[in-house]
């Protein structure tokens, strides 16, 4: 089982990324109410039969945009609440810890803990104990009820 730690790193990893989506889920959002095809040419073709389905493909296309609407806006909301979570857990941190944060998953992504650490003029032992304690102090917040304990163990 993975760590709540863990998955806070990974939330924290994937938050430039969380940012992007919700732009772009915006972005194709926005393309599909103003893009509306409407009423095509219908070919007359042999007769073939009577049938009972009728087809209304400006209807249909409107109810399958709607629905494609709806299930982007369902994503890009989902996307805000985590993305607001681990900002409304990064106002409980410290200035050093939120720096730290800020240093290894936000602007220097890639780079290791030697650079973060010579970035923020500290020993890199040093900037990896207030990562962890950061991250401690987001679990409560961006898991809210699941760790009681920690909870308390932060406040004190």
């Amino acid at each position: 089982m993975i760590s709540q730690g863990k998955l806070i790193e990974g939330m924290l990893n994937d938050y430039i990324d969380l940012e992007n989506s919700i732009k772009n889920l915006e972005l194709d959002i926005e393309e599909l109410e103003n893009d509306y095809v409407g009423i095509s040419s219908i070919s007359m073709g042999e007769k073939s039969s009577y049938t009972y389905k009728i087809n209304r493909p400006t209807e249909n296309e409107v109810l399958s945009k709607e629905e494609k609407i709806t299930r982007l806006r369902e994503l890009k909301r989902s996307n805000e609440i985590r993305k607001e979570r681990i900002d409304n857990a990064l106002n409980v941190l410290s200035d050093n810890e939120r720096d730290v944060i800020y240093f290894k998953y936000l602007k220097y992504r890639n780079k290791s803990w030697c650079f973060v650490a010579k970035q923020m003029d500290l020993s890199e032992a040093w900037v990896r104990r207030l990562r962890d304690k950061a991250i401690d102090k987001m679990i409560p917040i961006v898991y809210p009820g699941k760790n009681e304990l920690s909870i308390r163990k932060v406040a004190e």
